[in-house]
């Protein structure tokens, strides 16, 4: 029977405590006695009658078998916190009908040492609240403010209130605008989540949550740390989860769980710099690649990325990003140095690859305006002056630091001039060069910012200049530098060299000028066990002179995990990301700029997920590392989940037996081995097939779909030299190249663009090509030359 209650009273101070509701506050509505919530028989639903509800609870009361329906609100056959909830929300007719219990049964009862979450208030100090801005508000850009870039509101605020949205969502209701307030407005509130700021314990990025006496303490920065400190506490306490843009998921919740006293959990970043590059929308319009929205991002506490002008963290409401003021990520130099129209200044390549173009880095005269440091100062400085306003005001809010490239090209050529080329024989790397060039440009810089600027350079030639270093302590690397080592060495294999067999040619060019005994780069630099060892010795460089002096230059390492030349063959190295993130990080990197998908087609989402997990806590283990890879699954694919991780797991051993490779090289035949696709590609094929039958949600339906193309892609191709035995593979591959190349599904694959550039489906305007930079797939793919 529907019954609706009619208030006599406001009853909102029934939802202020669960201890103590005065017999004034007695809600009482004209049902039959006997019915569900009329515990005392008295005919009414009173308030008397919920404390009895709480008395058989703790079971200090009991109640005939008989009458248990009386009691059991969501009809479980037992008595729980949710036939407190439930009674509760009737009395104060947050719902008007027990039958709605029904639409209530995914969201979870939340107790803090024994008390309602309902109940509580989330505080935070009155000097960081930021009066005419909404606690609705979707973001952080609303309520601008002329002293800060960009405008925005401050992260604090916007942390309480990010709080205040999820616990609404993830309670149902009961969690409103009243459960947000300063500290000065909350002084009679019992039940607190109180945010604290602490700007000197934890650094920027670290947190504290603690719980006693039956409330909440999160301490943190008031940067990035506060967000990042409550986005823990909602994910690993209220046990949600933020796989994507958005308030949140909950689905796995318990029904109800308890949050006891006692917790005292501080975290600090494995890295400090934790950056990553990976765009994309999945076709749902989930935000599945961890920088796709910078709420996001910053939940999944990444801190850096490229230029300030490209990322949106660059933004007072997220705690700001380490980034880098001006238009250049990187290739810089060359670019200061050469106007020249094969310069395509939108995405930093110089793509004149003659030594023309490239500058002398012993043209060091200051006096000169025609020398090289003088033109890359010349346009540091202009750089800066555009971004002024930026810069100062960054300064003055936050205590980490600004970088502005100054990096040399990756088209590997040099200056071949006789005093480059002699100091190149002297000490047998370019480094020596490039670190001359660069300590002059940092000194600079120096004399008028400090260490409030740093200048990021990358490393192409990663040699050890060790003899360079060894010459004078002059040429050690400046405090004020940040120096980036691009890491590219075997990806079918971690970073130490385990499974490694032999070296793996080294992708790069050498200096022709130079005798042929002297490489440009290290004999083996390919090999992933010589890697790790230059990659230690910078890093134990670092750590030396900051115990010798109290500052150092930091050292970051850029980390290539992905193929970006070949996205239908993605580099299946999702397993080996935590274990090189450990080494990383016992190695002494200061930071992680992590190369990920400008396109997000299957399991990208995953690998940004779990790489951000990673670069904040490279010593989690490999159980929990793969414990959220399967949460992850379980998100994006639903109840067949599991089919796809054995998909993932076949895929790994599909590169078993093709030794190590260089994903930004190598092609996908040497990435992964023909013949375990060729045998294995019907079993494949049929675990997305399953997974599919199990999916409930579109979305997670056309995720699995769009995850198969590679497999089918690398299955079919692997199967056609079989046509003349099985005509149909051949048929099957004319079909599905002619599918997934025509306009339409490649705007489907891409999701409202008109072509996917710079990989997987690229139509390259008119031709119908699969693959990057129009290379036909029958080529890479070792089919036919002609198709």
């Amino acid at each position: 029977m529907k019954r609706i209650i009619s208030f006599l009273l406001v009853a909102l101070m029934l939802i202020s405590s669960v201890g103590f509701f005065p017999e004034a506050a007695k809600v009482e509505a004209a049902v039959a006695s006997g019915v569900k919530g009329d515990i005392d028989g008295d005919e009414v639903v009173s308030v008397k009658d919920m404390l009895k509800v709480r008395k058989m609870i703790s079971g200090a009361l009991e109640l005939p078998e008989e009458d248990i329906h009386i009691v059991d609100f969501d009809e479980d056959e037992d008595l729980t916190a949710k036939d407190i909830r439930y009674m509760k929300m009737y009395l104060v007719g947050a719902i008007e009908s027990l039958e709605d219990v029904g639409d209530l049964e995914d969201k979870p009862i939340v107790t803090i040492a024994g008390n309602d979450l309902q109940n509580y208030v989330i505080i935070f100090p009155d000097e960081w609240k930021d009066e005419g801005w909404s606690v609705d508000a979707e973001d952080g850009y609303y309520g601008a403010s002329g002293d800060r870039p960009n405008g925005g509101v401050n992260p604090v605020h916007y942390a309480a209130r990010s709080m205040r949205v999820f616990i609404g969502g993830f309670c149902h209701v009961g969690f409103g605008a009243n459960n947000i307030k300063t500290t000065s407005q909350a002084t009679n509130d019992q039940y607190r989540i109180e945010l604290i700021v602490d700007e000197t314990t934890y650094g920027e990025d670290g947190f504290n949550i603690k719980v006693e006496n039956g409330n909440v303490y999160i301490r943190a920065s008031s940067k990035r740390g506060m967000i990042y400190g409550t986005t823990e506490f909602m994910e690993k306490y209220l046990q949600g989860k933020f796989f994507a843009n958005g308030s949140g998921n909950y689905d796995d919740a318990p029904n109800a769980f308890d949050i006891p006293n006692g917790i005292d959990d501080t975290q600090k970043p494995g890295f400090e710099y934790r950056a990553m590059v990976g765009y994309s929308k999945n076709i749902a319009g989930d935000n599945t690649g961890v920088y796709a929205a910078h709420n996001y991002t910053s939940r999944r506490k990444i801190n850096g990325y490229g230029t300030t002008d490209t990322s949106g963290l660059n933004h007072y409401t997220y705690g700001y990003s380490i980034g880098r003021i001006g238009q250049f990520n990187a290739h810089s130099i060359y670019a200061y140095c050469n106007p020249n129209p094969a310069y395509n200044g939108t995405n930093d390549m110089f793509l004149d690859n003659s030594k023309a173009a490239t500058p002398c880095l012993s043209s060091t005269d200051p006096n000169d305006p025609n020398s090289t440091f003088s033109k890359v100062i010349a346009s540091l400085k202009a750089d800066i002056a555009a971004h002024q306003g930026d810069f100062d005001k960054r300064l003055g809010l936050n205590r980490q630091l600004l970088q502005i490239s100054c990096s040399m090209q990756d088209h590997n050529t040099v200056c071949d001039c006789q005093t480059c080329m002699g100091k190149y024989r002297t000490y047998g790397c370019f480094n020596a060069v490039y670190f001359e060039f660069l300590n002059k440009v940092a000194d600079y810089f120096y004399d008028i910012y400090g260490d409030e600027l740093k200048i990021f350079s990358i490393l192409y030639d990663r040699t050890y200049p060790e003899a360079f270093f060894a010459a004078s302590p002059d040429n050690l690397p400046r405090s004020n530098m940040v120096l980036c080592y691009c890491s590219s060495a075997c990806n079918n294999h971690t970073l130490d060299g385990a499974g490694c067999v032999g070296k793996t040619p080294s992708p790069v060019t050498k200096v022709e000028s130079v005798k042929p005994n002297i490489e440009y780069y290290e004999n083996g630099t390919g090999n992933s066990i010589g890697e790790l060892e230059r990659i230690s010795k910078f890093g134990a460089l670092s750590n030396s002179l900051e115990a010798q002096n109290g500052e150092a230059f930091d050292f970051y390492v850029w980390y290539y995990p992905t193929n970006v030349h070949f996205y239908v063959c993605p580099t299946p190295n999702y397993f080996n990301i935590l274990k090189d993130m450990r080494l990383l990080a016992d190695a002494g990197v200061d930071g992680i700029y992590f190369e990920s998908d400008t396109a997000d087609y299957a399991f990208e989402g995953m690998r940004d997920f779990l790489a951000a997990e990673a670069m904040w806590n490279p010593y989690m283990s490999q159980a929990e590392y793969e414990e959220l890879m399967d949460k992850w699954l379980e998100k994006y694919c639903g109840d067949g989940w599991r089919y796809i991780k054995k998909y993932l797991l076949m895929n790994e051993a599909a590169t078993d037996g093709v030794g190590c490779f260089v994903n930004n090289y190598d092609y996908p035949w040497t990435m992964v081995s023909k013949s375990y696709y060729a045998e294995n590609y019907e079993t494949m094929k049929d675990l997305f097939s399953s997974a599919y039958k199990f999916a409930k949600k579109d979305r997670q339906k056309d995720f699995i779909l769009r995850a198969r193309v590679h497999c089918d892609f690398l299955g079919l191709s692997a199967l056609w030299s079989q046509k003349n035995n099985y005509g149909w593979y051949w048929e099957e591959y004319n079909r599905m190249y002619d599918y997934l190349t025509s306009p339409s599904n490649v705007t489907y694959y891409a999701k409202g663009s008109s072509k996917v550039s710079h990989g997987y489906f690229a139509l390259g305007g008119e031709n119908k090509q699969v693959g990057a930079y129009g290379v036909n797939p029958m080529v890479w793919l070792g089919l036919s030359a002609d198709y």
